[in-house]
């Protein structure tokens, strides 16, 4: 099992989604809540990934294909758009400055492109 990067911040935005859709919990019960914190842990993964590589494309490719799956489970681009809003609300001090500052450059980049492809599935 990996190791889980910032379970902290997992919590917080996990609580977060939840607050924000409570319909949620009744759509997809205790399970939904577990698959979520596990959706997270994989976004900070990919974002690690994302600094590592010092590739932001690295991340927005993710979030791209992750979010075809998701639209087949249930969930809107609404969703995972909310999600990477609230890990870059929630991220904290404990994440050295250079490390956040491409996170939210990929959580940025991955927002506007899931707008663009909104835009275009739409039309």
């Amino acid at each position: 099992m990996k190791k889980v990067l910032y379970p902290h911040v997992v919590d917080r935005v996990v609580e977060e989604l939840y607050d924000r859709y409570p319909n949620l919990k009744e759509q997809f019960g205790e399970k939904g809540v577990r698959k979520c914190r596990e959706d997270n842990e994989h976004h900070l993964r990919y974002l690690e990934t994302s600094y590592e590589l010092d590739n932001v494309q690295f991340f927005v490719d993710y979030a791209l294909w992750l979010n075809g799956i998701l639209q087949k489970h249930g969930m809107s681009a609404e969703h995972l758009r909310v999600n990477f809003e609230i890990i870059k609300q929630v991220m904290d001090n404990d994440i050295e400055e250079e490390r956040k500052e491409h996170y939210e450059a990929s959580l940025d980049e991955a927002l506007k492109a899931l707008s663009t492809s909104e835009i275009k599935t739409s039309e």
